[in-house]
């Protein structure tokens, strides 16, 4: 949706309409504001949206089992982040499916995708580049090192805290 709305926005474009883009835009913010009222009725949270997108949490009774399992010691530490990731993708399928019958019945269209699975890491670190060319291997081997620390399972420290621990 962005890339359209900037393109029909832009006055150097084909599909140069700025009402188009206006419309796009105000349909867009309609829609999220309706899908934003009822996950929150459902009980996920948001924790970050933007024109287009929202970042939702599922809400801590999903993950009891899970804790309990990890607590009695029946999951390793990864078992359980795995256990978490999967319930996580899971609900929010189910909500997916949820939303869309809700947009269907709201507005006439159902248009919600979900990209987690494309997203997991990559984001987390997005902009680091340490294989560049032109970056020393001082540079390779400290931007490395602070990546794969700060994704240990086992980390417990801020990114903050590795940085001035590797520098």
């Amino acid at each position: 949706m962005n890339t359209f709305y900037r393109e029909a926005e832009n006055s150097k474009s084909p599909i140069f309409l700025r009402e188009l883009a206006g419309g796009t835009t105000s349909a867009g913010k309609f829609n999220l504001n309706l899908v934003a009222e009822f996950v929150t009725k459902k009980g996920f949270g948001i924790k970050y949206g933007d024109t287009d997108f929202l970042y939702l949490t599922c809400t801590d009774k999903y993950y009891e089992k899970c804790d309990e399992a990890f607590s009695r010691k029946e999951l390793s530490k990864e078992e359980y982040w795995t256990e978490m990731v999967e319930i996580t993708i899971d609900m929010m399928k189910r909500l997916r499916d949820q939303v869309n019958a809700y947009l269907r019945i709201k507005s006439g269209t159902s248009c919600l995708k979900m990209a987690y699975e494309e997203v997991l890491f990559p984001v987390c670190f997005a902009g680091i580049d340490t294989v560049k060319q032109g970056n020393s291997e001082l540079f390779r081997f400290i931007g490395e090192k602070i990546m794969w620390e700060a994704m240990d399972i086992n980390n417990t420290r801020s990114i903050h805290e590795i940085v001035k621990d590797v520098l």
